[in-house]
């Protein structure tokens, strides 16, 4: 989340495994539930439209 209202996805660089105990994860499927969302409730709102 930048700000209110502003949650992103994005494209990120692919991971590498550097340590032996490290594991990269492919994820299939995603959501926000409500708890995931009350830090929003602490941004200030820019007075953007949603």
């Amino acid at each position: 989340m930048y700000e209110a209202r502003d949650a992103r996805i994005e494209d990120r660089p692919d991971l590498k495994i550097v340590k032996p105990m490290d594991a990269v994860v492919r994820t299939l499927a995603a959501c926000a539930c409500g708890n995931g969302l009350w830090p929003e409730q602490s941004i200030p709102d820019t007075g953007r439209d949603p």
